[in-house]
């Protein structure tokens, strides 16, 4: 009368102590280089090792600084902050409110010199980076 409830799934191997694991679809979770990890250890262990990213798309040394990171940033008594925007606040003096957005002219993410940085709104700044196509991709 009752149907037998049929569990989908598949069967994985964890990507760094090779523990076959039978998870649905749906549970899968896998990050940008198509790995799954039976734990949060696991991934540990493999980030530690550079077999996993930070939510990176590369680990290659090789390959340059400006491809991997999108943004300098730079701490403060323990703050992490942008450091396109803390140069942009030392520029006028004051903390940049929510909606201002700092704008890299030359599409240049690492290149900070305030002749290179522009003070937008986030309509202008959507429009601007949208529409350029000289902007460096990560």
């Amino acid at each position: 009368m009752y149907k037998k409830k049929v569990i989908k799934g598949i069967s994985v191997a964890c990507g760094f102590c090779k523990i076959e694991m039978f998870l649905h679809p749906s549970r899968i979770k896998q990050n940008k280089f198509g790995v799954v990890y039976c734990s949060q250890l696991c991934k540990a262990n493999a980030m530690k090792e550079g077999k996993a990213g930070y939510g990176l798309k590369n680990l290659n040394k090789d390959i340059p600084y400006k491809k991997c990171y999108r943004y300098k940033v730079k701490t403060i008594k323990g703050f992490r902050i942008y450091m396109h925007r803390w140069v942009m606040e030392e520029h006028l003096n004051r903390k940049l409110e929510s909606h201002e957005f700092v704008h890299h002219i030359n599409g240049d993410t690492h290149d900070n010199r305030i002749e290179n940085l522009m003070l937008v709104d986030n309509i202008s700044h959507g429009k601007i980076e949208f529409s350029s196509n000289s902007r460096i991709h990560s």
